[in-house]
């Protein structure tokens, strides 16, 4: 623009630069009146004026007809007359006309479209766009060529030229108005503008009016050679603002409402610096950098209610259609706390659309590139605040952003999608960019936009209506529909959409003006979205006390606890999603599919090369024998077809009783509990259990006194366990705790006194803790201490605390409490099925309960019993820095108590439906086993022999005899157990064993067998012994060692209590038994999986495969 603009090009391009300038600043308003003129040069100082009225467009539907009224989009002006389907046409007739002034000086009044082939294309229909809610205001535009002209002609030039009465005679009209809307609408004569009998005037001369409405723009072209290039923007922007406010009553009696001082220079990007008479004339830094008429476009006056907002006016990236809002909560808001949270507003500027496959290829383009963007700005913003404010911007140590923030990206350009198709690109949009928001903390995606909605020829008739649009191929449309689509994810875990219309209200507001409402797009079986009936100007809420809930466990790494329940609803969709899928294979004998997920696929593939490496045998005889064999065990209880329920879960909150000595259900709103345990019966609708199967759910609030065990938490734990082992139905506990609660009485915490040993040395110890006189009767009263007299030496007397009593539920009691709910889990473990997900830190107690659990998924928080602060004080020294060299899954994962481990929530909480999946819904009930005609495999199957292939001599994977796998040339070659079926547990300890679950004929069986191939088990070293070292053993394959012996016995003892048949591959060389193994307990470990066997309860098949050996023990 500053090219063209400068004083050097002929006049008739910097005319036409001025237009183009004034139209695209302006495109979401309607302009009348304009005028663009050059004044007389005075000394060589060249100043350009522009005057017009201009005026809002209603952006919302009519109540009426529901339509919208055209808006043109960001590239409309570029494109050429008689284009169908477009609410622009040419300016028919139109010519430049250079006349005079009344001044003397040369001016083009009227319509300039002509100037530029370009901009033959005008908005028609005034009427259609203008709405009285938006008054008419009057504009100025100067442009000069330094700050020297500007100061010399600035008042001449505004007593002059500043005359909104006189702008409709100055200039003409540009286009005729039509379907004059009465009194408040625009005068259909020609010559009609801003103070003609048809409109009303706001703020000029003879209106009443106090309040000042109409702007002021200077736009100020630095020439090149110029001295002033030298100085910075900023600088500039001083001068001017001096220059205001010594101004500033000239501008009140012109009822200027603001000012706004454009910056070009010969390269770079202008800047934009805004002066309003609300602020004394100083500048409005939330408007730095942007043009005031885009303003309203993103909703800018909705941030302020509740927020103080700073922009981040040179932040990290120099995008200008997007602006980043650092906004810190207001002391009166919901709460006083100290929240910061971003906002991010941004255009999504386009062309004109040709038609639909134009519109769906943008929207998934532009909008994705333009989220991206206002990603990495928020990703980088994060340093650039931590900066100018000094104050850090947490992450947690996933890398993600904890902050509750918020995108706005208004699209501009009229789509041709109906309003179905809009959403579902949005919503795949968003969700496909799920990951990257989370990241950078983003809670809530706006998106306002307008489509053009294609008729139903065969439903509808189409009107004769010359304001109907075609696109490009000739197909009509209906008129442009304005609607909003919020894209939620509160939890971080799920997100909902919520679309709107934007409607207008049948009744004014409070304020007597016509409101603009959100109405929800009607969804069957959705309620209504939160904005519903509400305006469009709603300010953005505070954060809520939910939110601050999720920001501190989020904070604590772990998920809010009543958010799991989306979790589970979300693993369930899941499951139903991939057995679907199954099922549609199924029917069109569709049998190809992916290996597992284990390691065996990479090396099946060269080991199956050989198509004809197939065993005789098949497995119809085994299956035969083990139905048999199980007695019924595996009926199928599978009673629904392939159709998904309409609702997956129905989960029942309990809490006590008013006695505390029972749980009774209670309904109300997430987030009112008032213990740190919160517990559920859930009945889930999966694959296997379409019909439904319930279970206890329990879950530590770490937002509620850290997640700790107190009295009333020991209480509603053990009552939910006992629930459970009476019922027979599963028990999922997930964890996130800081142990037994141990607190302290403030009362006395706050008056104790030291005695030290040497006053004037502290480090020499204390010998004892006291309270004063004053003090030691209240304590002695309210019970909340004992104390002994003590005479010090010098005679003084001191009232020595020997005991602090507290209030129940905060000292040693709660040990008692911890040792019931520990013997509870051990029972519920012979009783029933116990998993336990460790989403967050469990210590002491916590920790205890997992093990004790037996089962137990990891995140990646640590399983502790002492911190490492307690432990460096014990030491001496500095020796642990982190809790995760204690109990991390590098720990527990490779020692065996934690058989999974998951990256997150969701996955953990899918990990647990896939395990019950293997497990009777109730303690002794039938397997879960879905139809035959849902198999994967056929039953009767040949089975490959993975040791045949083009390299006999190479050990290879045992998954791969399990699992199957694709050969060659991307045949599937079936394996023992059904596709896709095996569950591996316990696999990062006892190497040499591998253990887990799995279906035969859809029936579900643990399975246990030997790894052939030489392992590596890593020994840790120990900060705390300077001498150890980390040492890696090598572990021969097919060879029982002390930790694969003890798995072997342990998944035994799991197997048998979730009632599953037992499948051992058997092919062991049998147990090693030299000086360390033995003294490892190798013997113990042996014993006890004869003990397991002897237990077990089903069916125990031992297969020997080909070639296979059993030797030894």
């Amino acid at each position: 623009m500053s090219v063209f603009l400068d004083a050097a090009q002929p006049l008739g391009v910097r005319l036409a630069v001025m237009e183009l300038f004034v139209r695209r600043s302006h495109r979401q308003y309607s302009i009348q009146a304009l005028s663009i003129a050059q004044e007389n040069a005075q000394d060589g100082k060249e100043v350009m004026c522009a005057e017009f009225w201009f005026q809002r467009k209603s952006q919302s539907f009519h109540k009426d007809s529901e339509s919208l009224p055209a808006v043109a989009s960001d590239e409309d002006i570029t494109h050429k007359k008689g284009i169908p389907g477009t609410s622009l046409s040419a300016g028919a007739g139109k010519k430049r006309t250079l006349k005079k002034s009344s001044s003397g000086q040369q001016s083009f009044g009227g319509s300039f479209m002509d100037s530029i082939s370009d901009m033959q294309a005008f908005v028609k229909d005034w009427d259609a766009t203008h709405d009285s809610t938006y008054p008419p205001r009057y504009n100025l535009t100067l442009t000069c060529y330094s700050t020297e002209t500007l100061d010399s002609r600035f008042a001449d030039l505004l007593k002059s030229r500043f005359k909104p009465a006189q702008c409709a005679r100055e200039g003409a009209v540009l286009e005729s108005p039509t379907n004059a809307r009465g009194a408040e609408g625009m005068s259909p004569q020609p010559g009609g503008g801003p103070g003609s009998p048809g409109m009303p005037m706001a703020g000029g001369a003879g209106d009443s009016s106090e309040s000042p409405v109409h702007v002021l723009n200077i736009v100020l072209c630095l020439r090149k050679g110029s001295s002033e290039l030298q100085h910075p923007d900023t600088e500039v922007a001083q001068l001017v603002a001096a220059l205001v406010q010594r101004h500033r009553a000239l501008l009140k009696s012109l009822k200027i409402s603001r000012v706004t001082l454009l910056v070009l220079r010969p390269t770079g990007y202008p800047t934009f610096y805004t002066f309003r008479d609300r602020l004394d004339w100083k500048e409005d830094l939330i408007y730095r950098n942007l043009n005031p008429p885009r303003a309203f476009m993103i909703e800018i006056g909705r941030l302020g209610t509740h927020y103080d907002i700073q922009p981040i006016a040179d932040g990290p990236i120099l995008n200008r259609h997007f602006r980043t809002f650092v906004a810190k909560q207001k002391a009166n808001s919901l709460r006083g706390d100290d929240m910061t949270r971003f906002f991010v507003r941004a255009l999504v500027l386009g062309h004109m659309m040709a038609d639909k496959s134009d519109s769906k290829h943008f929207l998934e383009a532009e909008l994705e590139n333009m989220l991206l963007e206002c990603c990495d700005s928020l990703a980088l913003s994060k340093g650039y605040v931590e900066k100018i404010s000094g104050r850090d911007v947490a992450y947690n140590r996933f890398g993600t952003l904890q902050m509750c923030n918020h995108l706005f990206l208004a699209i501009l350009p009229q789509l041709y999608l109906s309003r179905g198709e809009a959403i579902e690109i949005l919503k795949g949009t968003v969700e496909k960019n799920f990951g990257r928001l989370r990241q950078v903390g983003v809670i809530e995606v706006e998106i306002p936009l307008t489509v053009m909605e294609p008729y139903d020829t065969e439903a509808e008739t189409i009107p004769e209506d010359s304001n109907r649009s075609f696109d490009s191929t000739g197909i009509p449309h209906k008129n442009p529909v304005r609607m909003r689509v919020v894209f939620s994810n509160p939890s971080g875990h799920k997100v909902v959409t919520d679309a709107y219309l934007e409607v207008v209200a049948s009744s004014p507001n409070i304020n007597n003006t016509t409101a603009f409402l959100f109405k929800s797009i009607f969804t069957e079986g959705k309620p209504k979205g939160p904005l519903d009936g509400k305006e469009l100007n709603t300010p953005y809420p505070p954060i809520e006390h939910l939110e601050l809930r999720r920001l501190t466990s989020k904070g604590k790494e772990t998920t809010f606890v009543y958010d799991f329940l989306t979790l589970f609803d979300k693993a369930l969709s899941k499951e139903w999603e991939t057995f679907l899928s199954r099922h549609k294979d199924k029917e069109s004998k569709d049998i190809s599919a992916t290996p597992s997920s284990s390691s065996a696929p990479d090396e099946a593939s060269a080991a199956s090369s050989n198509v004809d490496a197939e065993s005789s045998g098949t497995l119809s005889a085994m299956v035969s024998s083990a139905t048999s064999w199980m007695g019924g065990i595996a009926r199928n209880v599978w009673s629904g077809g392939s159709r998904r329920p309409r609702e997956l879960m129905q989960a029942q909150e309990l809490t006590l009783n008013a006695a505390e000595t029972a749980l009774e259900e209670v309904d109300r709103p997430e987030g009112r509990n008032d213990c740190a345990m919160v517990v559920w019966r859930l009945l889930m609708h999966t694959p296997e259990c379409p019909d439904g199967r319930e279970i206890i759910l329990i879950a530590n609030d770490v937002t509620f006194q850290n997640g700790s065990f107190g009295i009333r938490e020991d209480r509603m734990f053990h009552l939910a366990t006992e629930m459970a082992r009476k019922e027979g139905i599963p028990r999922i506990f997930v964890t996130a705790n800081t142990g037994a609660r141990i607190g302290l009485v403030d009362e006395v915490k706050k008056k104790f006194r030291v005695q030290w040993k040497d006053p004037l040395n502290p480090v020499s110890g204390m010998e004892f803790l006291y309270v004063d006189d004053t003090d030691v009767d209240l304590f002695m009263q309210q019970d909340m201490a004992q104390t002994e007299q003590i005479t010090l030496p010098d005679g003084t007397m001191r009232h020595k605390l020997s005991a602090v009593i507290g209030p129940d539920g905060i000292g040693v009691e709660n040990l008692r409490g911890s040792g019931m709910i520990a013997g509870g889990t051990c029972r519920a473990y012979e009783d029933t099925f116990t998993l336990t997900f460790v989403s967050g830190t469990s210590v002491g107690i916590g920790a205890y309960l997992v093990r004790l659990g037996q089962r137990a998924i990891q995140k990646g928080p640590p399983i502790l019993l002492t911190g490492e602060g307690a432990l460096n004080k014990v030491l001496g020294k500095q020796v642990y820095t982190s809790n995760y060299q204690l109990g991390g899954t590098q720990i527990m994962y490779n020692n065996g108590v934690s058989h999974n481990i998951v990256a997150d929530d969701f996955e953990g909480v899918s990990t647990i439906v896939q395990w019950l999946s293997y497990v009777p819904a109730k303690r002794g009930g039938p397997l879960p086993v879905p139809p035959p005609s849902n198999l994967h495999d056929r039953i009767d199957r040949k089975v490959f022999d993975p040791r045949r292939g083009p390299n006999p001599s190479k050990v290879y994977d045992p998954r791969v005899l399990l699992t199957g796998a694709k050969d060659a040339i991307g045949k599937w070659r079936g394996g023992l157990f059904d596709r896709n079926s095996f569950f591996e547990t316990l696999a990062g300890w006892g190497k040499t064993t591998i253990c887990g679950r799995a279906r035969i004929g859809g029936i579900p069986v643990g399975v246990i067998l030997p790894e052939l191939r030489t392992v590596t088990r890593t020994n840790p070293a120990d900060p705390a012994d300077a001498d150890s070292m980390e040492r890696e053993v090598s572990q021969a394959g097919q060879v029982w060692f002390p930790d694969s012996a003890y798995k072997t016995a342990t998944a035994i003892k799991d197997m048998n209590r979730e009632g599953l048949p037992l499948f051992i591959i058997a092919n062991w060389r049998g147990f090693s038994g030299g000086m360390r193994d033995m003294y490892e307990e190798i013997l113990k470990f042996g014993s006890m999986i004869v003990e397991g066997l002897v237990d077990y309860k089903q069916p125990v098949f031992v297969y020997i495969p080909p070639e296979g050996e059993l030797r030894g023990g």
